[in-house]
């Protein structure tokens, strides 16, 4: 839930009531503006969790600590 609303990503909802899911769904599929702008969100916070760029920032890291050993 913090990924989704740090990141403005998505609607949240408890999983435990189903109802609002379909609010959520609803709301979308009423409101093209909101739509559009998770819709952005989502992708721009889907690039911050590919696996290649993920191994990039890993491997970044790993270079920096080893520089810093030497």
């Amino acid at each position: 839930a913090d990924i989704v609303e740090s990141g403005e990503s998505g609607l949240f909802f408890e999983p435990e009531v189903p109802l609002r899911l379909c609010v959520g769904l609803f709301r979308l599929r009423g409101d093209k503006s909101t739509y559009e702008n998770l819709r952005r969100n989502c992708l721009r916070e889907a690039a911050k969790y590919d696996r290649l760029n993920l191994a990039r920032q890993m491997l970044k890291v790993l270079g920096e600590v080893d520089n810093d050993k030497n």
